[in-house]
């Protein structure tokens, strides 16, 4: 008499189903691991938006501002971008550094809110060294900035931007 598996089996064989046979345990577990094939690092540029006026680095408070954007941006090689909310645009939209200069250590572009060339320029925002330091100190290959006034620089090199050819 046949045992239960090897009817089945039979069974199995007459409606057009075979069992693959000899086939090692490993052969047949090899078909069922998974392969993990490691690919290129993938990171995106981070787009910071600047939503407070001040000149801190308070972690915590909701705030972006304009220092803890660079900051962040200084965290690693990928070019980052930085842009200003509308919320801080009024009838002084002046962001007073009180804290010394901003470096600029990594590939950063900054985008301010005002439109135009030469004289006919309009700048919304306007970022002030307070008659007390430069305003940028940038040591990166990468620099852009555009739309932004920048005022009141003090420094022996540079009263607004000081760069280092790298």
């Amino acid at each position: 008499m046949r045992s239960q598996s090897s009817l089945w089996n039979a069974f199995l064989a007459k409606l057009g189903f075979s069992r693959k046979k000899n086939q090692s345990r490993a052969m047949r577990s090899a078909y069922r691991r998974l392969c993990f094939e490691q690919c290129e690092d993938r990171r995106m540029l981070a787009v910071l938006t600047v939503n407070s006026s001040l000149d801190n680095t308070i972690g915590g408070d909701g705030l972006l501002t304009l220092r803890e954007a660079v900051d962040a941006a200084n965290q690693d090689a990928i070019p980052d971008i930085i842009n200003f909310d509308a919320s801080i645009l009024g009838d002084t939209s002046t962001i007073t550094l009180t804290n010394g200069q901003l470096e600029i250590t990594e590939g950063l572009t900054i985008i301010g809110p005002g439109k135009g060339l030469g004289d006919t320029a309009v700048f919304d925002l306007t970022i002030s060294g307070n008659n007390s330091s430069r305003i940028f100190d940038v040591d990166s290959t990468s620099f852009e900035m555009s739309g932004l006034k920048l005022t009141d620089g003090e420094e022996f090199q540079g009263g607004a931007i000081y760069m280092v050819a790298a």
